[in-house]
């Protein structure tokens, strides 16, 4: 009974750090995708624009 609570308390920090990893790392994730996503819609306005100065133009 005495072990109760420093083995409660490893436990514990244990699963804290396990839940503070996976939040890093679907942190991570989510940046990566969004910085995809925002990189191709860059890209794709950047090709409307071109399209739409030409069309000015023409």
């Amino acid at each position: 009974m005495d072990l109760l609570l420093p083995i409660t308390t490893v436990i514990l920090v244990m699963l804290g750090s396990v839940c503070l990893f996976i939040s890093i790392e679907n942190d991570r994730r989510v940046r990566e995708f969004n910085s995809k996503s925002l990189s191709s819609q860059r890209t794709r306005e950047s090709d409307d624009s071109s399209k739409r100065s030409t069309e000015s133009f023409a």
